[in-house]
């Protein structure tokens, strides 16, 4: 508040201000001081005034009134001059009835002089004698306070002086004191604050203090040092600290470093591992499957015994042979599955289908085993159900755990009921599962869906199995986007529940080839490449018929050669992919680089959904993957013909 009542141009110095500040309260206070002095003063003299006036009526008036009554005039005039030579009198009139009024002082001034009150008291006193009431006369004294008024300015003057001059002293001493006391203490401290830098820190001089021990500045000056110390202390440590922290980052980034170039070779090594582990799989993959496929399809046409030249117990071992080599692809199948989805390879083919013709499927397929173990298998259908997944996956889903169920159960039922559930956030499909077999407790609910595990290891020695079913089900779901809840209870049955999403409720990219299941009208010509022999045996077994003739290649050269040489031409021309000098996809370009015409069908053991892509690319009408499904077969070269 004070601040405001402060000119600019002080405010930039204390010692300014305190002058400033020093004089005009002085100022204040000799002003209010003198005038209260001179108001006294004045005061005492106008009372002084009132009682000699009031002393005068009191001695003179008598002996007035008796000179008036007897006409001296005489008496009158040294009455009045005695009068008028009393202290600020300045104006006496006596007057009579009878006789010319008695008057000193000014008389050519006007009435308004003498009647103005400010400048002037009066006396005003009319004389009666003894008893006469009638006044006889008048008595008029003016006294005038002009002196007074001359008097009080004059000392006004003097006092304002002396008191000027005293407070300016005052000022000048107390600018001295303050600029030696505070002033020069405060400027040190600015030049030691403008000074102090991270640099010359620790040679900064501490304030030494000129002012008595304890006092104000004093202790300002010992704070200062203090800080000043305690950042020294601080600075040494932080560089201490920042030295500490470059060198943990020096170390840190050479870790970071060394680390990283640890990862990038473990990233180039694991991306190597990855591609030699994708190429083993796809080598294996054709190099298991060929043999089985032999193996499977061989045993299955001695089992048949078309020639009637086998007896009942090499009928028997045909069947175990094949049966066992059906096994053994299931499980190649399923570890070479169970290898793709660990490496994020597993492919997925989507397409539109009703649910109701996967479980028809599945009757056809489970009914002769259920009758065979004298249980029931009933299928209810509530709804047709069209999903939009992967057919085959979905149908090996469904496989596992219905095989499993058959497979649990000795005696009474398994059930399969499909319903449509709204509201549902895991599926708007369900496929209800449910047999009355051996069961499972709930500990063991934890582990079925494991890799390698089953239930207890006597159900594993009891039912055989590797645990891989329910294991590959579970991950194939997690792709699909299936759920599948289980409920069971030792001794009375399972139940299983697969929640499979609606197309509303899941979008996929939809790869599908329709396929027309009629029988062969004509008679076709069917070149085959394969330099594998027991394939080739296999095929011109079961594919050669009155309506198909078979011509079979071991060696692609020589194939080429009758090709370009003859002529000849044939309706379906089946390659094989893998072959020594010469691989399906370079015979395949050869050929069109001629006049050839055919339709052509890629033969593999590569059964990725990109090698199918690849050979779609490369301008192949088909592709069949290896084990050869013979019904798959027949409906391509079907489907090729009719186009």
């Amino acid at each position: 508040m004070i601040q405001r009542f402060i000119p600019k141009y002080v405010t930039k110095s204390i010692s300014r201000k305190l002058i400033f500040l020093i004089l005009l309260f002085s100022s204040i206070i000799t002003l209010i001081l003198t005038a209260t002095q001179l108001w006294l003063e004045f005061d005492s003299e106008v009372s002084a005034i009132h009682s000699r006036l009031i002393d005068i009526d009191k001695s003179f008036t008598q002996t007035i009134t008796q000179q008036v009554w007897n006409l001296d005039r005489e008496q009158m005039e040294i009455t009045a001059n005695g009068l008028f030579q009393l202290p600020y009198v300045d104006y006496v009139r006596i007057s009579g009835s009878d006789m010319d009024p008695v008057i000193l002082g000014e008389t050519g001034l006007p009435a308004e002089y003498y009647n103005n009150n400010s400048n002037h008291i009066r006396l005003e006193k009319d004389l009666y004698y003894e008893s006469i009431e009638t006044s006889i006369g008048h008595l008029s004294i003016c006294t005038s306070l002009d002196p007074i008024y001359s008097k009080l300015f004059n000392k006004i003057l003097i006092t304002l002086v002396t008191q000027g001059i005293k407070t300016f002293l005052v000022s000048l001493f107390m600018l001295i004191v303050f600029n030696l006391v505070v002033v020069k203490h405060l400027v040190a401290l600015a030049k030691l604050a403008d000074d102090l830098t991270s640099e010359n820190l620790n040679e900064a001089k501490l304030l030494q203090s000129l002012t008595v021990k304890g006092d104000e500045i004093d202790t300002v000056i010992s704070s200062i040092n203090l800080m000043i110390t305690r950042l020294r202390e601080n600075y040494n440590d932080l560089k201490h600290s920042e030295q500490e922290l470059k060198e943990h980052r020096d170390h840190l980034e050479e870790v970071v470093e060394r680390r990283t170039s640890q990862l990038k070779s473990a990233k180039i090594s694991a991306e190597q591992a990855n591609e030699a582990k994708s190429l083993f799989l796809a080598s294996m993959s054709h190099e298991l499957r060929t043999p089985l496929n032999s193996i499977i399809l061989l045993s299955g046409l001695m089992a048949k015994n078309h020639e009637s030249n086998l007896d009942d117990d090499q009928i028997k071992k045909a069947k175990i042979i094949n049966s066992s080599g059906k096994d053994l692809l299931s499980l190649v199948t399923d570890l070479l599955d169970l290898s793709k989805i660990e490496a994020g390879k597993m492919t997925l083919e989507f397409e539109d289908f009703t649910l109701s013709e996967i479980l028809q499927s599945i009757e056809t397929l489970f009914s002769p085993l259920a009758i065979q173990k004298g249980i029931n298998l009933s299928i209810k259908i509530d709804s047709e159900c069209s999903v939009r997944t992967d057919r085959e996956k979905l149908l090996q889903i469904l496989n596992n755990i219905i095989g499993n169920a058959i497979k649990f159960t000795n005696q009474g039922e398994v059930s399969i009921l499909l319903e449509k559930i709204t509201n549902n956030s895991q599926g708007e499909f369900c496929i209800t599962v449910k047999d009355t077999g051996i069961g499972i407790s709930a500990s063991e609910k934890e582990v079925i869906f494991e890799l390698f595990q089953q239930a207890n290891n006597k159900i594993s020695s009891e039912f055989g199995g590797t645990g891989l079913g329910l294991a590959i089900s579970k991950k194939l779901a997690d792709l699909l986007k299936i759920s599948i809840e289980i409920d069971s209870e030792i001794g009375k049955g399972s139940t299983f529940k697969i929640f499979i999403p609606s197309p509303q409720q899941i979008e996929h990219t939809v790869f599908n080839i329709d396929i027309d299941l009629s029988k062969f009208k004509k008679k076709l010509n069917i070149a085959v490449i394969d330099d594998d022999q027991r394939s080739l045996v296999y095929l011109q077994n079961l594919l050669e018929t009155d309506n198909i003739k078979l011509e079979c290649f071991e060696c692609p050269h020589v194939f080429l050669d009758v090709a370009n040489l003859n002529g000849n031409h044939w309706d379906i021309t089946i390659i094989d992919f893998v072959m020594p000098e010469i691989d399906g996809f370079e015979l395949f370009k050869k050929l069109k680089q001629t006049s050839y015409q055919s339709k052509f069908i890629l033969l593999t053991g590569h059964t990725s959904l990109e090698q199918k892509k690849k050979a779609l690319e490369v301008g192949f009408d088909s592709f069949v993957p290896k084990p050869i499904n013979l019904k798959f077969l027949k409906q391509e070269i079907l489907r090729l013909t009719q186009l």
